[in-house]
């Protein structure tokens, strides 16, 4: 009961000082695929390709500069090779979800952050192309549904307003989920990203800190 009491306290003091918002963004994609054959040869020929993505995000800012994130979006991956003269691309397009964290450095107008987020994705349509030729990998169970991965990633937010933040970040993102459905093969994702947004403030707790709000 007396631990229940203390997060329950723990819980109320860090809500007390903390900010809410809600941010929108674009990402652009260097996206790759790893293949490893049956024979546990890897395939070096896959290229990475670029792609983009669009989030709508909730973050929780506290005051020791610790937040919380959970986001919502879609994403494009995929990669690109050759098969002779023809060129192949896969094309993967998902509805995305994560939650995360992190730390930010608030001493500055410009402040650095860092952090990481677990990301759960759904498959909504996946298309190869041999030269001119379509395949729909959906259709034909040639791949899985469901990705799920981790993200790595740093960026630097500035205050441009009382109530409006920008932010420029980079990531790393490694997909966890094997993807072949074919015996003996192994498919996973993997993506470095750049990723430009916009932040507005939807809830400040009345105290004397105002960390996120331009003076």
């Amino acid at each position: 009961m007396r631990k229940m009491l203390n997060l329950s306290a723990l819980f109320l003091t860090l809500n007390s000082f903390s900010q809410s918002f809600v941010s929108v963004n674009y990402t652009q994609i260097y996206s790759n695929l790893v293949f490893t054959d049956a024979d546990g040869k890897k395939n070096d020929n896959l290229r990475a390709d670029f792609k983009s993505a669009y989030a709508i995000n909730y973050q929780k800012y506290f005051e020791k500069g610790l937040f919380i994130r959970a986001e919502l979006g879609y994403k494009a991956f995929g990669a690109v090779s050759n098969f002779g003269t023809e060129k192949l691309s896969w094309d993967l397009n998902y509805i995305d979800a994560n939650i995360g964290g992190g730390y930010m450095y608030k001493k500055y107008k410009v402040r650095p952050y860092i952090g990481a987020s677990f990301y759960g994705a759904y498959l909504i349509r996946a298309t190869q192309m041999i030269g001119a030729d379509y395949y729909d990998m959906l259709k034909n169970k040639a791949i899985k549904n469901n990705d799920f991965g981790v993200n790595g990633f740093i960026g630097i937010l500035h205050s441009v307003s009382d109530h409006t933040s920008v932010y420029l970040e980079v990531a790393k993102t490694k997909g966890l989920n094997q993807l072949e459905t074919s015996a003996g093969q192994l498919l996973y994702n993997t993506a470095v990203s750049v990723r430009l947004g916009v932040s507005f403030l939807i809830s400040k707790n009345e105290n004397k800190y105002g960390f996120m709000i331009t003076k």
